[in-house]
């Protein structure tokens, strides 16, 4: 089952303007249509996504419903994978399910066993109320929200949307063994109700689209999953500062980083008129802490004279967080015209 549905699970980077960079999972129901949960992509300024082939595509939200945390992205480029099915019910408690997804900050797909626990319930996560949900004691972690609910066939028998927490006197914790799952038919509604749209701009913070932004075009060696890792959220943080979301990039450095830039007005004023157009990963190396790689980037100003086009070889340091990859550092090795 696992070797069949792992190529049509998908990884997530998120940005947006209230809670900065978000990673989550998904799964592909057509070549270039992927169903995650809704408050994933919520307030998403910037989209990116991997699958397990290494492929980095950018996304557009085609349709969110938080009554069933669900929600339906477009990939700009379809991929050659084989999309997962959709079961018709959930099967009884007892049953065997597993959960498939990205968790903390995973650069692989994992698989994570369990069973149907109790029936469908509604949930309070405080901050959104999910109409209905069934529990698994299958383990779970963020960044698998959004993943994709299977049964022994492989058919998707619901998507992942979060777990609870309870408080004692010292401290906030999970709560081991509950984990909540949107039913299939749920999900199935949704995924009819927006897979014919085309999709809107991503929200951003709160800018419209530079119609002069370029496409940009991320690439990394073939078979490196970290390397793909780091393509997909540079690939979001490109788009975010391509579009003016200066906001949204900046949460993508870790809080020594953005002392170190100056803070995010001498940052964003610094990219005003500048635009990435390509961006490489050349090499990269997972550490303790993270992961560092060197990036080969091409970045259009425009200026009273006309455009100009400069290429960088830059060294990165990636910190490992609860949201996914921060940048540390980002040192250039070298500076040159196109």
């Amino acid at each position: 089952m696992f070797d069949a549905d792992e190529d049509a699970v998908v990884k997530l980077t998120v940005l947006t303007c209230e809670e900065g960079q978000m990673t989550g999972s998904g799964f592909l129901v057509e070549p270039d249509v992927v169903v995650t949960a809704a408050h994933v992509v919520a307030g998403a300024g910037a989209i990116s996504v991997q699958t397990p082939g290494d492929d980095v595509v950018t996304a557009v939200v085609l349709g969110t419903d938080p009554s069933t945390d669900t929600a339906l992205v477009r990939l700009e480029t379809p991929v050659d994978v084989t999309p997962l099915e959709l079961a018709e019910e959930v099967p009884s408690r007892g049953s065997e399910l597993a959960v498939l997804g990205y968790p903390l900050g995973a650069y692989t797909v994992r698989i994570a066993r369990g069973v149907v626990a109790g029936l469908p319930m509604p949930v309070d996560y405080g901050d959104q109320q999910v109409a209905r949900a069934f529990t698994t004691d299958a383990a779970t972690n963020a960044g698998n929200s959004g993943g994709p609910v299977v049964d022994e066939r492989g058919m998707v028998i619901g998507l992942l949307s979060g777990g609870r927490e309870w408080a004692d006197a010292e401290q906030t914790r999970p709560v081991e063994g509950t984990n909540y799952v949107i039913p299939i038919p749920d999900v199935r509604s949704g995924v009819e109700q927006w897979s014919n749209l085309e999709g809107t701009d991503n929200a951003g913070c709160g800018k419209d689209p530079d119609p002069e932004a370029p496409d940009l075009e991320p690439s990394h060696p073939a078979d490196e999953p970290v390397a793909a890792t780091i393509a997909n959220m540079l690939n979001a943080h490109g788009e975010a500062i391509n579009r003016g979301d200066y906001e949204s990039a900046f949460a993508m450095f870790t809080p020594r980083a953005q002392e170190s830039l100056g803070g995010l007005r001498a940052w964003g004023d610094a990219l005003d008129q500048s635009y990435w157009t390509e961006v490489e990963v050349l090499e990269a190396v997972e550490t303790d802490v993270g992961a560092t790689a060197r990036v080969a980037l091409q970045t259009e100003d425009l200026t009273d004279n006309g455009e100009r086009c400069t290429a960088f070889v830059l060294n990165y340091t990636f910190v490992l967080s609860d949201s996914g990859l921060l940048i540390d550092k980002a040192k250039a090795a070298s500076r040159s015209n196109c």
